[in-house]
């Protein structure tokens, strides 16, 4: 949501196609991939009450970050560990 300002890094939200293409076969998939993550992630702090604006601080994106893993139903492990 916020990217890297001192480096110059536009949120990925904001990446093209293009933006990624020279990431090899994968990077439009990737990308969109993580689009979904994010918008699932997204969609949970809206249920616990959070939301996200544009002047968001780290800290409070982490925080963010933290509500919206609680309440999605994926395992942080694999089967093998």
């Amino acid at each position: 949501h916020i990217g890297d300002p001192a480096n110059k890094i536009y949120p990925m939200k904001t990446f093209s196609a293009f933006d990624v293409s020279f990431c090899g076969k994968r990077s439009r998939t990737s990308l969109s991939e993580a689009r979904c993550l994010v918008a699932a992630l997204d969609k949970e702090v809206e249920k616990a009450g959070g939301s996200i604006g544009p002047k968001i601080s780290e800290a409070q994106l982490v925080e963010l970050f933290r509500v919206g893993v609680e309440g999605l139903d994926i395992p942080l492990e694999t089967p093998t560990g």
